[in-house]
């Protein structure tokens, strides 16, 4: 990326950010491919994730932390979400009717055992106002990606599910003709595999991976020929693909979500033959080391000190770097999140031309640095945290379950102003009058961070603002300001499962 994110007029004021409501933002006056001007220069780095080096001693448990993750969303192109919903209520999550956020913008719902954590997809084309967004991107995976033959470094940006049967999802999607990438991992414990192996089945959903996983037994080393599948290579950074060592845990833990399983999840079960994996981990693709000692760790010490969850570097090597945040699931079992920084794939995607000896290919870094800056320029251009842009919507949500949620929202608005981080904060009625706020907190990085508190809505910033799809601040409040409308009105169950044609 080169070039500069120019401003119009001199500077964008609030009043331009918002002046689009039921209609489109002209973004072609923005130029071409750009990185966003801050200070310390146009094209500035931004700043990278760093974490302690020393290990804790052990895995934490639901009991230990006030805060779960319980969602990993990301934001699509236009016209997408219709077969992103086919693909993954088809092969791998429960899709709930989808929610409709105004002027057709959509939230597809899925859900991984047992009924949580949640997997979402935001497609919403008024808040895709930045220069080069959600479809430059998608379009660029993709292309990278093509059929999954070979590895690239925006492939870290992953989810990890886990099955105690890999063979049926597998089989399903194979009969759905549904690229994938197979790799196999070892050295594993307990029974659940005779040889210690586990297999891996990937694939892409809107330009990013995921990925299902379960124990080799004699029966899938049949039924897959597993024995034909490559290990991970040193250029994938085995160990971000590794779960922890006892395969009987998370059999264990699966097999109980399923005996447990809701009415929703045994007809989904009963009309596919498995239940849904279960969350195993997130990754996120990262351009540095883990210990790198650099001036910003904003997000390491958040995480720390409001959700008291640790990290730690998990790798450091020339080959391959790994941050590990010790979040657990909202079920109780972990689910680390991994920043990888892979230097052999990073190094892979800076191509140049011969000729010219100009930059051609794009690297984390580029996408990494035009987020974290597009959450400064957009959503951080407004007063209160009333702003948005459409790369909040790729988010790790965070819920909290403690008993003080007024302490931890104070906490929160303290820190996360302190840190003059882009936020968006928006309000919902998510258990009647108590309400929830939610701040999407955009750290470095190529993913928004979501803390959601229930029960003390007083300490909102932007006057209790709910999400409104029909206006480039998806600010409910901002939009019945400008146009008297109440955005639930426009496009309320055009999404709904039962209307679609």
């Amino acid at each position: 990326m080169s070039g500069s994110y120019e401003r119009l007029g001199g500077g964008w004021s609030t009043r331009e950010r918002v002046v689009a409501c039921v209609g489109v933002v002209a973004t072609a006056a923005l130029g071409g491919l750009a990185l966003l001007r801050l200070p310390g220069g146009a094209g500035a780095p931004a700043p990278a994730l760093v974490a302690s080096t020393a290990a804790i001693d052990a895995s934490p448990t639901k009991a230990s932390l006030q805060f779960q993750l319980y969602k990993i969303a990301l934001s699509v192109r236009e016209g997408e979400a219709h077969a992103v919903h086919d693909l993954v209520n088809d092969t791998f999550a429960h899709v709930d009717p989808n929610f409709d956020l105004g002027c057709d913008g959509v939230k597809i719902n899925g859900y991984l055992m047992s009924y949580g954590p949640q997997v979402h997809w935001v497609e919403a084309s008024i808040l895709s106002n930045d220069p080069q967004p959600i479809k430059y991107w998608q379009d660029y995976f993709e292309e990278l990606n093509g059929d999954l033959s070979s590895w690239n470094a925006f492939m870290h940006n992953k989810v990890s599910m886990f099955t105690s049967n890999v063979t049926a999802p597998y089989l399903r999607m194979v009969e759905n003709k549904i690229p994938l990438m197979l790799r196999t991992s070892d050295g594993y414990s307990g029974k659940a595999s005779p040889t210690g192996e586990l297999a891996h089945v990937l694939f892409q959903v809107a330009g990013r991976m995921y990925e299902i996983a379960g124990p080799v037994t004699a029966e899938v080393r049949s039924a897959l020929g597993t024995d034909d599948w490559a290990p991970w290579s040193d250029f994938e950074c085995p160990t971000a693909h590794m779960l922890d060592s006892n395969l009987d845990e998370y059999v264990t833990t699966y097999d109980g979500y399923v005996a447990a399983a809701n009415t929703a999840m045994q007809k989904w079960a009963a009309d596919k033959g498995y239940y849904p994996p279960m969350l195993s981990g997130v990754s996120v693709s990262a351009e540095h080391g883990a210990s790198e000692t650099l001036d910003d760790d904003d997000l390491v010490d958040d995480l720390q000190s409001i959700a008291d969850v640790h990290s730690y570097a998990e790798l450091e090597t020339d080959a391959c770097a790994i941050t590990r945040i010790e979040t657990v699931s909202a079920k109780g079992f972990r689910s680390p999140v991994r920043y990888v920084a892979n230097a052999l794939a990073n190094d892979a995607l800076a191509t140049t031309d011969p000729a010219t000896g100009e930059k051609t290919g794009l690297t984390v870094e580029d996408y990494n640095s035009y987020i974290w800056k597009t959450h400064a320029e957009i959503a951080g251009s407004y007063d209160n945290w009333a702003g948005w842009d459409h790369w909040m919507d790729q988010h790790i949500g965070l819920k909290y379950v403690g008993s003080d949620s007024c302490a931890v929202s104070h906490q929160l608005n303290a820190n996360l102003t302190a840190r003059g981080v882009a936020v968006g904060q928006r309000t919902t009625a998510d258990y009647g009058a108590e309400k929830a706020i939610h701040w999407y907190t955009g750290y470095a990085g190529s993913m928004t961070w979501e803390y959601w508190v229930t029960g003390c809505p007083s300490y909102s910033t932007d006057s209790e603002a709910d999400v409104c799809a029909c206006h480039a601040s998806n600010n409910d409040k901002i939009f019945l300001e400008e146009t008297g409308a109440n955005c639930t009105r426009f496009g309320e169950d055009k999404w709904l499962i039962h209307d679609r044609a």
